[in-house]
C-alpha cells in the first residue's frame, strides 16, 4: 500500500506539461493482480495528479491519489496442498495500489510502446 507522502520529489506541478509533445511520467503506481497502472505526469502536491492511466480505457486523465490509497483488489490463488491426494484449495489475499520504487522518469510515448497502447 502506498502513501502519497512516498511519491518522489520533482513531479511537476499541474498543467506544466499540458502543452508538451511528449510528457514525462515521474512515478508509477500499479494494482497487483490487475492491468491497472498509473504513470504520474503532474501533481498538485496534495491529492490530485494527472496521469497516463493504463487499464480500460487507457487515457490521460486526472486521478485522485487519496482514492488510490484506499483502492483494493482481491488476488486469488489455487494451491496444491495435497498433491498425492489431488487436493487443491483456494487462497484469497487483498492487494493494494503499490508505488514502483524502481521507476525512472520516462516519456509517455515510451510507456505506450512498452505496454503496446495506441496513442
Amino acid at each position: 500500500m502506498f502513501c502519497i507522502s512516498d511519491l518522489p520529489k520533482g513531479i511537476p506541478a499541474l498543467r506544466t506539461q499540458a502543452d508538451a509533445a511528449d510528457a514525462i511520467a515521474y512515478a508509477h503506481l500499479r494494482l497487483p493482480g490487475t492491468k491497472l497502472h498509473w504513470f504520474l505526469i503532474e501533481w498538485d502536491g496534495a491529492s490530485t495528479a494527472r496521469a497516463l492511466v493504463l487499464g480500460s480505457p487507457t487515457e490521460l486523465d486526472y486521478v485522485d491519489l487519496a482514492t488510490l490509497t484506499s483502492l483494493r483488489a482481491r488476488l486469488t490463488f489455487q494451491l496444491n496442498n495435497s498433491p498425492d491426494e489431488g487436493g487443491y484449495r483456494i487462497a484469497e489475499l487483498p492487494a493494494f495500489v503499490q508505488l514502483d520504487s524502481t521507476f525512472k522518469p520516462t516519456p509517455i510515448s515510451a510507456l505506450r510502446a512498452q505496454f503496446a497502447v495506441a496513442a
